[in-house]
């Protein structure tokens, strides 16, 4: 409308999404792609209300949403908007009331920040005013009284969220917040979408374009440019950087397949956002509202859609039973991950993985380690502990007991098989109801994960070689093989073999060798030493001390460190492997350690941030070792426990 136009540039709605859907509206003359303001995403969590929508939101930004809900006989008449960029690591809710009421500059409010660290500031004024994390609220007058006491808005805000770079998609946000005409240009379809069925652009002869599917992008997005640019937080290649990874092609293995429903993008054939995302009209079912999620289908059959991992009639897996749904952190936990309510989670991935990152609720800045809610063992205590729903197996009380596997603790040391956290006993994409049943009789199959120990399933293992072997007979060759998780193990004992065996570092006795006094080299009689043997250990038999091997010649020859300290001469020895996590160090200088304390201190050393995490020990006792927590200068570090 060149004159008296409602809207802003010459428009006849006020509001570009109210424009838009003058036609794009049931009944309308573009009805056959009909929205309504309810079809917009709520999601889980810090939606304010129940999770629902199919469709991304068309009046939110990098500074939330802002909903009036009311409260004073009169309403307000002025307008609030939000603006900045939240740099929050939670979903949050900020709930706004105005105090006194008045004009801007007069007009005092008070704000109250939902979960996750709270927050609330009162008696505030002004045209533009910060909450926290970088949001700002800009106040403008209306008519009359411009805001009423008692009036409330709530302010939805979201993490990993940017204002577009795009110049384009900029100068087309209203107000700070996405609109439809910031993602569609409606004048033209020239730029390529993410449509596999999208025709080229193309014009016939008589200039008319040619073409469908196109759907009028503002910028091309056929390989997420779009996503990419308001969503650049969660750009990543790698789970590490703490959301699934996009932009990136898998070969199909034991692991992962090859996407036969998802698409692809077009050109690259790489995982995108939209291969997992709709942006519009994302229905789990005819006539649903939808769950905020944008899903192109049900988030088990589009996770099994690429990963081969899950059998999907596993316990974790039941779909018809309230205990397969996240239940929130209910206990002495570390996750801050809120229950999940809607009941068409249940059984489904998303119960232990957060697609995008879960804060680590000690340090929010990290995302806890494989996209899960927390850390192992705490992670499985959430449904297996001790306010477990009825049904669900307890397993927290029986790492009380005096004796127990020390799960505590071993996550950060994990190496396959050299640790005990939970997962090393258990794959929670296999494992079936059920835990071990035995007979009062001995057999060959009371061992049997499949028929007796289906909470088993699908864990990896050592398998032994019994083939030839009498009762007490010396073994000289190593008999174990390794059995992967996607192979299984088949019986009970091969998984307790990762641990409880010389596997990996054979503790064999494999022969005699001659050690020599102060001397730092070994030579072995009948032996076959290869350099799988390098960081072990070695001993001679009745000698307490052991010794790091550092290098191995040849099958008969190896060295040690430090040198022997014992009476030269020939005997059986014995191998064994360092611990899970233990990195030798073997030439760093001398260092001071004092009964009853974690400090160390260096002499000619140079100790650095990255042996944090590894282990040290004194060379003439190298059976007692300790952690390495921080290293706080070349010449010292702090150990863990206090040295004895």
């Amino acid at each position: 409308m060149a004159h008296h136009s409602v809207g802003t540039t010459l428009t006849t709605r006020d509001g570009n999404g109210n424009l838009c859907m003058s036609c794009h509206t049931s009944g309308g003359s573009a009805s056959g792609k009909a929205f309504a303001s309810v079809d917009q995403a709520l999601t889980w969590p810090g939606a304010g209300t129940n999770a629902a929508g199919t469709s991304h939101r068309w009046d939110a930004g990098a500074a939330g949403r802002l909903q009036f809900i009311g409260g004073a006989v009169t309403p307000s008449t002025g307008t609030i908007t939000p603006s900045g960029v939240y740099t929050g690591y939670y979903a949050r809710t900020y709930t706004l009331q105005i105090l006194n009421p008045g004009a801007v500059g007069v007009a005092q409010f008070s704000w109250s920040a939902s979960a996750f660290g709270g927050g609330a500031g009162t008696n505030l004024t002004g045209t533009n005013v910060l909450l926290d994390a970088g949001v700002y609220l800009s106040f403008a007058d209306g008519t009359n009284t411009s805001f009423s006491a008692g009036d409330q808005w709530n302010l939805y805000v979201r993490p990993d969220l940017r204002n577009p770079t795009n110049t384009d998609l900029l100068v087309r946000l209203l107000n700070g917040a996405a609109a439809c005409s910031t993602c569609h240009d409606q004048h033209s379809e020239a730029m390529q979408p993410f449509d596999l069925l999208a025709q080229p652009y193309t014009t016939n002869l008589a200039g008319t374009f040619i073409g469908t599917n196109r759907h009028f992008m503002r910028i091309a997005n056929n390989t997420h440019q779009m996503c990419n640019d308001c969503h650049a937080p969660r750009v990543v290649t790698n789970a590490i950087g703490g959301s699934h990874p996009v932009g990136i092609y898998f070969a199909t293995n034991a692991y992962y397949k090859r996407p036969g429903l998802l698409p692809v993008e077009v050109g690259t054939t790489n995982l995108g956002c939209l291969t997992c995302h709709k942006i519009h009209y994302a229905k789990r079912t005819s006539g649903d509202l939808g769950d905020g999620k944008l899903l192109q289908t049900n988030s088990v059959t589009l996770c099994t859609d690429c990963h081969t991992l899950a059998n999907t009639a596993s316990a974790h897996f039941v779909t018809t039973n309230n205990a397969t749904l996240w239940p929130g952190p209910g206990g002495n936990y570390g996750s801050l991950m809120p229950a999940r309510t809607d009941m068409n989670d249940r059984g489904t991935c998303l119960n232990c993985h957060a697609v995008h990152g879960w804060p680590d609720a000690a340090n929010p800045t990290n995302h806890y380690p494989r996209l899960l809610a927390d850390y192992q063992e705490n992670f499985c205590y959430t449904c297996h502990g001790t306010n477990a729903a009825a049904g669900v197996k307890v397993v927290q009380t029986a790492f009380t007991n005096i004796y127990h596997h020390p799960v505590a603790d071993s996550d950060p040391l994990r190496r396959p098989g050299r640790s005990v956290e939970c997962v090393d006993c258990h794959n929670p994409h296999k494992a079936g109801l059920g835990a071990h049943i035995y007979t009062n009789v001995a057999t060959a199959f009371r061992n049997n994960i499949s028929s007796n120990a289906p909470s088993l399933k699908g864990v990896d293992g050592i398998a032994f070689n019994y083939t030839g072997l009498t009762n007490f007979q010396v073994i000289i060759t190593n008999r174990f093989s390794y059995i992967p998780d996607i192979v299984g193990a088949t019986n009970e004992y091969q998984i307790c073999f990762k641990c409880h065996t010389s596997y990996s570092s054979p503790g064999y006795i494999a022969g005699i060798a001659a050690f020599t006094a102060n001397s730092a080299t070994v030579n072995g009689t009948n032996t076959v030493w290869t350099t799988n043997l390098i960081g072990a250990w070695i001993g001679r038999t009745n000698d307490t001390r052991t010794y790091t091997v550092t290098a191995v010649a040849s099958p008969t020859n190896l060295t040690i460190f430090p040198v022997y300290a014992g009476v030269s001469g020939a005997g059986n020895y014995t191998t064994w492997s360092i611990p899970a996590g233990i990195t030798p160090y073997y030439n760093t200088g001398t260092a001071t350690f004092s009964p009853g304390s974690t400090n160390v201190t260096g002499t000619g050393t140079a100790w650095n941030s990255g042996m944090v995490g590894s282990w040290i020990y004194g060379s003439n006792s190298p059976v007692a070792v300790y952690k390495i927590i921080s290293v706080t200068s070349a010449t010292a570090l702090t150990i863990y426990p206090a040295y004895q």
